[in-house]
């Protein structure tokens, strides 16, 4: 608005807000119960009485949080917290309770046998494209895969797609193991 005004100096600055909140509404629709109930709190009025009774309003710095399901949360959280608190993945070996998940005469006899292989350890693996360089969708699943096996004391393995060894470079192979370090720093 502040941009606007002092482009438009001439114009009504009310019509302006006026427009603006339309076009909004227009776009994006009314505000829902949820806009509201998700705004981050950043200050809180604190009532501080002095020895003589007086009472003063004091501003007090508190830090920020959200409201997420009705629940009051920090505004922000680590990957590692989020992984720990907010995502929630079926433990080892408890694969077939997933929905859709085929089960065969073999399964139980494979995942007691993959348990006892790997200890219960959660184990996660990302596999990038062989030949490209990462981008924002790959940080989203670096994200979630090393970091819900860091929150769980688990490991991700680094896996190259290796389907077509012919086409695939080495300067691919290293980007890509750059870049996933950079990114785990």
């Amino acid at each position: 608005m502040r941009e606007v005004r002092q482009e438009l100096k001439w114009a009504d600055g009310k019509a302006i807000k006026n427009e603006v909140d339309l076009q909004v509404l227009d776009l994006l629709g009314p505000k829902t119960e949820s806009d509201f109930s998700s705004q981050i709190k950043q200050t809180k009025k604190v009532k501080a009485s002095k020895p003589d009774g007086d009472s003063t309003e004091l501003t007090k710095d508190v830090e920020p949080i959200a409201v997420i399901d009705g629940k009051i949360a920090p505004a922000h959280m680590s990957i590692s917290e989020i992984m720990k608190t907010k995502i929630h993945f079926h433990k080892p070996g408890e694969n077939y309770k997933t929905d859709g998940y085929v089960v065969t005469p073999n399964t139980m006899k494979l995942l007691q046998e993959h348990l006892k292989l790997t200890r219960g350890q959660v184990r996660t693996r990302f596999p990038p494209e062989p030949n490209g360089i990462l981008h924002i969708g790959h940080a989203k699943a670096i994200n979630i895969n090393f970091g819900y096996a860091a929150a769980h004391d688990g490991i991700c393995f680094l896996r190259y797609d290796d389907t077509n060894p012919e086409k695939e470079e080495e300067k691919f192979f290293l980007g890509i193991k750059d870049m996933v370090e950079w990114l785990g720093k």
